[in-house]
């Protein structure tokens, strides 16, 4: 017979707010930049995520997150997971309802075994990633006014988390809408 048994994991933000994380890097680097997309014959104002800063947006604006992971050696069972701000809501290109807006430009160097859009971050699952550098691609759009952290992201191996990364954290401000 087996005895039950638990496993606990603890995962936690450095002294200070999350806005105000700098990345880590721990076998994984791990990078996050905003393309915010201005319309459909302009090109996206890029803009890189930093600890300590703050971008404001307009209400309804669409951003394109992009996640740049370097892996510096074959690993085996990987997620990529990018939490977002409470202010944005995640747009699923893979929904049979999603707008056109929702796909986004950038491409996905490697696509994942698996992929989860979450209310509250997206993630993607491999269960081999290969040396190199890939690049993650999601759009959000602001639908919430007001203050909130932009959680850093992080790449780990899933049976061994002490080989991790993180990118910055930073904060979002939605500004209300004026009508």
């Amino acid at each position: 017979d087996t005895l039950p048994h638990a496993r606990l994991t603890l995962d936690y933000m450095p002294a200070g707010s999350g806005d105000q994380v700098a990345g880590n890097n721990e076998g994984f680097v791990v990078e996050r930049r905003f393309q915010i997309i201005q319309g459909e014959d302009e090109p996206p104002v890029v803009r890189p995520v930093k600890a300590g800063e703050a971008l404001e947006l307009e209400m309804g604006t669409i951003v394109e997150e992009h996640i740049r992971v370097v892996n510096p050696e074959e690993r085996h069972y990987i997620a990529v997971a990018a939490p977002f701000a409470a202010g944005f809501e995640p747009m699923n290109p893979n929904l049979a309802t999603a707008p056109k807006a929702a796909k986004p430009t950038g491409t996905m160097t490697l696509t994942p075994d698996y992929a989860q859009y979450q209310d509250d971050q997206v993630i993607f699952y491999y269960d081999t990633l290969p040396k190199g550098t890939y690049d993650f691609f999601f759009r959000l759009k602001a639908n919430v006014a007001g203050s909130f952290v932009h959680p850093p992201a992080k790449a780990e191996m899933m049976y061994r988390e002490t080989v991790r990364g993180r990118s910055d954290g930073t904060r979002i401000i939605v500004k209300p809408d004026r009508r």
